[in-house]
């Protein structure tokens, strides 16, 4: 798929391109990491919509080496999806402007999560016609990973990951734990990933949920 849609995909992201970002003084951060992360509301200059930044330290303490790479991880699968509608838009970044740290631009963060709605307000019946409507875009969100994306999940994705918006018309994946990029895929040996082993159960995950929602 990436190399068959390379040009379109990066067409989109040219289109979605965010140059430059503005802050409003005062702003407490959205959510702050140990090892320097940010997260952060921000204007876009060019149109002034509210976008999400993360902001990631150049030097961070060796202890959470890691953690940068986790990010890039996520950034990388976003980038991979963007032709994809249930995934939030990498809009760019700006590695310059400001010293001692890269900021990365993002959708700003839509809806509520399907497992904050089952633990509100109950599970929906199985027959009932939203929960129907909820589980075929859920399976077409995981159709478009599965073929789109070459980044592995290190963990499974839960309905703390599924947001709903639109008074539920649209659902959109947040927050998924991307990893590493995954290696080949054999039939005999469905486990993949140069460093896990995450099992491949999105084929008979597909099958289970076409046989339920068609």
């Amino acid at each position: 798929f990436q190399w068959a849609k390379g040009p379109e995909i990066e067409r989109r992201l040219r289109e979605l391109d965010v140059p430059a970002v503005s802050f409003a003084p005062g702003v407490a951060p959205l959510e702050r990491a140990p090892w320097g992360l940010r997260r952060l509301k921000a204007t876009a200059v060019t149109t002034g919509e509210e976008v999400e930044v993360l902001e990631v330290p150049w030097d961070v303490p060796l202890a959470f080496a890691h953690c940068p790479v986790l990010v890039s991880n996520r950034l990388e699968a976003l980038k991979q999806l963007a032709l994809s509608p249930y995934f939030p838009d990498y809009l760019g970044s700006d590695l310059s402007s400001y010293e001692g740290v890269a900021l990365y631009f993002l959708r700003k963060r839509q809806g509520m999560s399907l497992r904050f709605l089952v633990a509100e307000i109950g599970p929906l019946p199985e027959h009932h016609s939203l929960l129907r409507y909820w589980g075929r875009e859920i399976l077409l969100a995981l159709r478009d990973y599965l073929y789109q994306c070459c980044q592995e999940l290190t963990e499974d994705v839960t309905l703390a990951h599924v947001f709903v918006y639109q008074e539920g018309s649209r659902v959109m994946l947040q927050g998924v734990p991307f990893g590493d990029t995954r290696g080949t895929v054999y039939e005999d040996i469905p486990e993949y990933g140069p460093h896990r082993r995450w099992r491949n159960t999105f084929e008979a995950c597909e099958a289970r949920l076409v046989a339920m929602f068609g």
